[in-house]
């Protein structure tokens, strides 16, 4: 049976280590850099409002990109893909394998019980030449999207039960013999079986979501006091109301982005 890993936990599995690690020096180096920005402030004679927003929207950037990083870098090393004899392709997260639990402790004892899951499934591959039995089977691949670190797989897969569903994983960059593994997955894009493809309407409702909040965004401005060409009535509703095509807006791109 043919297994694709993260580096990290290929040879020696310290998901544990790297896991809580990765966290204590972000929330260490949030900190630090909170620290900083008070310090610069006080020390900052002239122009402290702009120096302060700049030095707080840099750091919460690199905070942000560091989370997103460090959240890419722990699903990396908890999605194991498999082949077995019959060319059938398996995945499981195995972070859907244990309990949610809250606070550090909690995510601590998390990632415990997933190091201990992953050396078992890793055995077993190994030596029973089986997939764990929480494994997916990857039926037929609809989309595959790089986007940057990492490619977006929108796949049909089926359960343990025999249920069949939609589902998209992330795979991010860096897995060894990962360019096997794509050929993989993009033959599985022209492969017929069963499954019933739909036709993706991402884009139709992006556009119907865009063309609905430029028409509320044109109306409040019409309708503003400071403007009045409409009545003023509509500018508070239709105000509060624009929040709904925005937000299905962003939905859709997500979705979109993923390849979903």
């Amino acid at each position: 049976m043919k297994v694709w890993m993260s580096p990290q936990t290929t040879e020696k599995n310290h998901y544990v280590l790297h896991a809580v690690g990765r966290i204590i020096i972000i929330v260490g180096l949030a900190l630090v850099l909170t620290a900083g920005i008070a310090i610069l402030t006080i020390h900052t004679k002239e122009h402290q409002v702009p120096v302060s927003l700049i030095t707080l929207l840099a750091v919460v950037g690199i905070i942000v990109w560091l989370a997103i990083r460090t959240g890419q870098q722990s699903l990396q090393d908890a999605l194991l893909f498999c082949l077995d004899e019959n060319y059938r392709l398996y995945v499981i997260d195995v972070r859907q394998t244990v309990r949610y639990q809250r606070g550090l402790f909690g995510y601590t004892n998390m990632a415990l019980r997933i190091q201990r899951n992953l050396e078992a499934y890793k055995q077993q591959m190994e030596q029973l030449n089986t997939p764990p039995p929480n494994a997916v089977e990857i039926l037929h691949v609809n989309s595959i999207r790089e986007n940057g670190t990492y490619y977006g797989v929108s796949c049909w897969v089926q359960y343990g039960n025999k249920r069949k569903g939609k589902h998209t994983y992330l795979l991010v960059k860096g897995y060894e013999n990962e360019d096997e593994l794509l050929r993989i997955l993009e033959q599985k894009q022209s492969w017929e079986n069963s499954v019933e493809i739909k036709e993706n309407k991402g884009p139709f409702f992006i556009f119907l979501s865009a063309v609905a909040f430029v028409v509320c965004a044109v109306i409040c401005a019409l309708s503003h006091p400071g403007i009045g060409k409409l009545p003023e009535v509509l500018y508070f509703p239709l105000l509060g109301f624009s929040t709904v095509p925005f937000v299905c807006m962003v939905y859709f791109i997500v979705k979109y982005h993923r390849g979903e």
